[in-house]
């Protein structure tokens, strides 16, 4: 598009009154096109964002079904059983901590929870600390893993801090 102006553009030339009014005569056209592009551009915009959340959707249900393919699905219960085991820290007992085995395992989903509530080695050695605390607030009520321990006698070794 031939402007008038190109001359004077980047320039600090200061039109007169008459100049501004052929400035603005010659900026009505690209104006309008500007605004028609802007129209454009927000139906486009609208379309895709349809198509962004119709993906999403998609996306969602194959996320899902594809997590049913997992292998580990598939794993049978007596090995997975072995991997637990194989979780637990061999230079020192359990912790009962929920970032660690055996406490951690239960905390993956339900399916892992249960068979971790069924393994009765994973429960047959913790560590309990002696926090200072009178015995009534330190009871076996916050031992729920003493149940777990099936027929193993627990190992329980006792630090005083």
């Amino acid at each position: 598009m031939d402007s008038p102006f190109t001359s004077k553009l980047g320039t600090n030339y200061c039109p007169t009154a008459e100049d501004a009014v052929e400035i603005q005569a010659f900026l009505a056209q690209p104006l309008r096109q500007m605004e028609c592009l802007d129209r454009k551009i927000a139906e486009l915009q609208h379309a895709l964002n349809k198509l962004l959340e119709e993906r999403e959707g998609l996306g969602s249900i194959v996320q899902s079904h594809e997590a049913l393919l997992s292998p580990i699905r598939r794993m049978p219960a007596d090995m997975m059983q072995e991997i637990f085991l194989a979780c637990l820290p061999t230079h020192r007992n359990c912790v009962m901590d929920a970032r660690e085995a055996p406490l951690l395992l239960g905390r993956i989903c339900s399916a892992w929870r249960a068979l971790s509530l069924a393994t009765p080695r994973l429960w047959a050695s913790l560590h309990i600390v002696d926090r200072g605390e009178p015995p009534q607030r330190t009871g076996c009520g916050r031992c729920p893993s003493m149940a777990r321990t099936g027929w193993s006698v627990p190992t329980i070794p006792f630090a005083a801090i």
